[in-house]
């Protein structure tokens, strides 16, 4: 079938093979989009993490406690739009023990290591703060890539960015996914 599409015995144009796959890659960048704000969005409408943690108690809407510290939700302005982002505190001194964090999955999984005794600095916590920050860094590409797609007209620029943009996003979920594995099973 490939060889059928390569010299053209089927009667499909490279120009229509061009536009399917220029479709493809659309619809694809659109289902990664989607997935990645479904993965974006928590649980459930009040925050609280997985149902194997008993011990969380949902304080307000914007703030729960898991043992020790406090995870609090806030919405701030970042890439244009409003995102929320995740701060820990620590219950007993109300100091803040890490801000700004843009995935519920690294603010759960710094509390549940905190909450073992682990200090800030572990291993543990080190590797969930990289691929937090690895997350960021994928995210604001995805930003940079969608903005340079819609301001160039030249083809092959745009498809180049457009590579780009699904590779970033592509790894953006699977930072989520490996920050997940690691509060589900350590």
């Amino acid at each position: 079938m490939t060889d059928d599409i390569n010299n053209n015995s089927v009667g499909v144009s490279k120009k229509d093979i061009d536009k399917m796959k220029k479709i493809l890659e659309n619809l694809s960048v659109a289902a990664h989009a989607a997935l990645s704000e479904e993965i974006n969005n928590n649980a459930n409408e009040n925050n609280v993490g997985p149902a194997d943690y008993d011990s969380i108690e949902l304080i307000t809407k914007n703030k729960l406690k898991y043992k020790n510290y406090e995870i609090i939700v806030r919405e701030v302005n970042s890439l244009n739009s409003l995102k929320k982002v995740y701060d820990i505190k620590e219950s007993e001194t109300n100091e803040i023990i890490a801000n700004d964090l843009f995935l519920y999955e690294a603010a759960l999984g710094i509390v549940k290591f905190l909450n073992r005794g682990e200090p800030m600095l572990s291993k543990n916590i080190r590797d969930i703060i990289n691929l937090e920050n690895s997350y960021m860094r994928y995210r604001q590409d995805s930003v940079i890539f969608k903005n340079r797609i819609a301001e160039n007209k030249n083809p092959a620029k745009r498809h180049l960015y457009e590579d780009r943009l699904i590779e970033s996003r592509n790894k953006a979920i699977l930072i989520k996914q490996k920050l997940e594995e690691i509060v589900k099973n350590k």
